[in-house]
């Protein structure tokens, strides 16, 4: 990626974080990347395109995090857990991914093409739960909807401790886990 997008980016990550969306104009993106206006239109012929750009890089790198640890040889249990706690490791030491996931994951910004294209990044996980429901692991759920559940706890986890509401040690992690595997799996592996 050139230089100059990648700046741009990170820019955008960094004040839609901290400021929302619509307080972040182009014109503040430019002067904090240290590039012209015309730069930025350059890349991205529109905030909405610049924004879009951002979210497939953020899913993409979610993607990779999540799908590491499907690789393995593990149980389905043990998959979950490490799958869990990657990514509540990843936001926790990645705080600007994790506000603009709460603040893009569902935004109508967001165009339906590139919203399809980013859940190809997520795909390994969709398939990891079609196969534990496939297999009697987990309980007979969809596998979109198990996916956002697990995400949903995962992410409350993740604002306790960014908000400092909650010392999150790692023995509340873990029941956080548990808590969340609980609500997936079938009975017999519960």
């Amino acid at each position: 990626m050139h230089e100059k997008k990648k700046m741009i980016l990170e820019v955008m990550l960094r004040l839609i974080s901290e400021q929302g969306i619509h307080a972040t104009p182009m014109s503040q993106i430019a002067k904090e990347a240290g590039v012209a206006a015309g730069t930025i239109y350059h890349y991205f012929p529109s905030k909405e395109a610049l924004l879009n750009d951002l979210y497939l890089e953020v899913k993409r790198d979610l993607g990779l995090v999540l799908s590491g640890g499907l690789a393995a040889e593990l149980p389905a249990k043990d998959k979950f857990w490490k799958m869990w706690k990657e990514l509540f490791t990843y936001y926790t030491q990645n705080k600007l991914m994790f506000h603009f996931s709460s603040q893009m994951g569902h935004s109508p910004m967001i165009s339906a093409g590139v919203r399809a294209e980013g859940k190809l990044f997520y795909q390994p996980i969709i398939n990891f739960f079609e196969q534990g429901v496939a297999s009697g692991a987990f309980r007979r759920m969809d596998a979109n909807l198990m996916a956002e559940l697990v995400y949903s706890s995962v992410a409350a986890t993740v604002s306790l401790s960014l908000l400092n509401d909650v010392d999150i040690t790692e023995e509340l992690v873990q029941q956080a886990i548990q808590f969340s595997w609980d609500g997936i799996a079938a009975q017999h592996n519960a």
